[in-house]
């Protein structure tokens, strides 16, 4: 069974004594056991074969570890230990436990003893400076021109990685649409982000309208869209909004306070004057008759009948007085007409008339209530048409004509009714 044990040498020794120097008490016994019976028997050493090793530098190891760098942003906690086994112990702190906790940086050191010599090591903590004023995409943007664009957005160097909203890792990208765009950019001692917004400049129209009409001696205030820094129109006015009072093209160009510009006109003219309308002269209609008055409207006007009616044109079906106004906010104007109903079933067909050209009864006048369409056809006695006119205007006859016996055909569309007879011409 081989025994081993350490002795440290002082100096000056001359030999050493191997044994066990305990007392029974104070040394272990190990009992044996045996199948026939139980015996105590006491255990006795023999020293075969003793050998001394020296010790050396060799035996033991001591390592503090690498040297070790921390962020000024970051506190320092760190552990220095060396191994057990050791004798004694020499920190540069003045320590003298196994370990240490530094909170500082510097460089720190151990003396370590064996026993026949000592062993030593070193480590370096230092600190690296953060990127404290890290770095800017710059202010929030807007782009005026219109169509695609490239905005450089960039970083600094040296950063251990970069990641974009846009999925990009690079130091630098371009932005080439609106929205906002953010990077974070890490290294050794944490990370930093900015964020900038870009819009693209939405010019859109200045006014809501396109043109106004102003009356006669009337004035009008343009007002463009607010929300620009600067406006000027092409008179030269810087003002937000613009009296006029004269017909004309009237330009105005406003600018945004990131420098973006857009041009609006409005065309201003003068109204011209109403030239009215007639309903006709007073008017007889015969029974169950209707009257279609077809007035054209004009754009910006409203129309208004004496009894309600809200429109220009109307269908007449009983009479009375009928009356139409016209108005915009410029002028008004209005006209008026009587409709009468008569009995048209009663008609007068002459049966002689003398063309002589006395003025008295030289034509085949025919007499109606109301002044209506007839249609008129004269047959001589052989039955051979001599004449024949649509709407009939109590003309005929024009020239020459025999002395005789006619017959006529009058048809009234009106009253769908036709009427028919003899006339006798006399010279």
């Amino acid at each position: 069974m081989k025994i081993s044990g350490l002795y440290t040498a002082t100096g000056g020794e001359r030999y050493l004594t191997i044994g066990n120097f305990k007392s029974n008490l104070a040394s272990n016994f190990q009992r044996l056991s045996f199948n026939d019976t139980i015996r105590e028997i006491p255990a006795t050493y023999f020293l075969d074969d003793v050998s001394v090793i020296p010790v050396t530098a060799t035996n033991y190891s001591l390592h503090l570890g690498p040297d070790t760098i921390y962020c000024d942003n970051k506190p320092i906690n760190q552990t220095l230990a060396a191994p057990a086994g050791f004798a004694a112990y020499e920190w540069s702190t003045g320590a003298t436990t196994a370990s240490i906790q530094v909170a500082q940086p510097g460089t720190y050191w151990v003396n370590a003893d064996f026993g026949c010599g000592f062993l030593s090591d070193t480590i370096r903590i230092d600190t690296k400076p953060s990127f404290i004023a890290g770095f800017e995409l710059g202010n929030d943007t807007v782009i005026c021109a219109q169509g695609p664009f490239r905005l450089p957005l960039r970083t600094k160097r040296g950063f251990t990685t970069y990641r974009w909203n846009t999925g990009d890792t690079t130091q630098n990208i371009f932005a080439t649409a609106p929205g906002t765009y953010w990077v974070t950019a890490t290294y050794d001692c944490g990370s930093i982000s900015d964020t900038i917004v870009i819009e693209q400049f939405q010019p859109g129209r200045l006014f809501s309208f396109t043109d106004t009409v102003l009356c006669e001696g009337e004035s009008v205030t343009l007002i463009p869209a607010a929300g620009f820094a600067a406006y000027k129109w092409h008179s030269g006015e810087t003002s937000l909004n613009l009296v006029v009072s004269q017909p004309g093209k009237y330009k105005v160009t406003a600018t945004s306070a990131a420098g973006c510009s857009v041009s609006d006109s409005v065309t201003v003219r003068l109204k011209a004057p109403f030239l009215g309308f007639s309903l006709g002269k007073d008017i007889v209609l015969c029974e169950n008759q209707t009257l279609k008055l077809n007035i054209l409207a004009q754009p910006g006007f409203t129309y208004l009948w004496n009894d309600g009616v809200k429109m220009a044109s109307r269908t007449i079906n009983k009479p009375g007085i009928y009356k139409l106004t016209a108005s915009d906010r410029c002028s008004s104007f209005s006209d008026e007409m009587e409709v009468k109903y008569r009995d048209c079933n009663t008609i007068f067909v002459p049966n002689i008339i003398t063309p002589n050209h006395d003025t008295h009864n030289d034509l085949f006048e025919i007499a109606t209530p109301t002044n209506r369409k007839l249609d008129l056809k004269i047959y001589n006695r052989w039955g051979v048409l001599v004449y024949e006119k649509q709407d009939y205007r109590n003309d005929w006859p024009k020239g020459n004509i025999s002395s005789g016996t006619y017959y006529y055909l009058l048809s009234d569309p009106q009253l769908n009714k036709t009427y028919k007879g003899w006339l006798e011409v006399a010279k």
